[in-house]
Formats: C-alpha cells, sequence, structure tokens
C-alpha cells in the first residue's frame, strides 16, 4: 500500500509535492472547512502536463 503524504495545499501520493502520481488539491476556509478544487489519478506512473 502507499502512503499517502501531506503537502503545503495538497493530498499526495508517490513522488513529492511537485511531481505526485495522484494528488487532491485544496483550498483552506477557516479552521474546519476545506474546498477541494482538482484531484487527478496517473495512469501508468505518468504525471500530467502542465502544458497539455
Amino acid at each position: 500500500m502507499m502512503e499517502i503524504k501531506q503537502g503545503t495545499k495538497s493530498s499526495y501520493v508517490g513522488g513529492s509535492e511537485d511531481r505526485p502520481l495522484d494528488a487532491m488539491t485544496y483550498v483552506l476556509f477557516g479552521e474546519d472547512r476545506i474546498l477541494i478544487d482538482h484531484t487527478f489519478v496517473t495512469t501508468g506512473g505518468s504525471f500530467p502536463s502542465a502544458q497539455a
């Protein structure tokens, strides 16, 4: 099982926060709320290109 890591404004699996295999990014609202604004899951371990 892969470890879920906590980044600055994301939770991710594999690699680093800059190049994860899977991730969920979010924005904090106060002390008890978050807005999940993006999720992705890679296939075959490739990071989605920002220039696609």
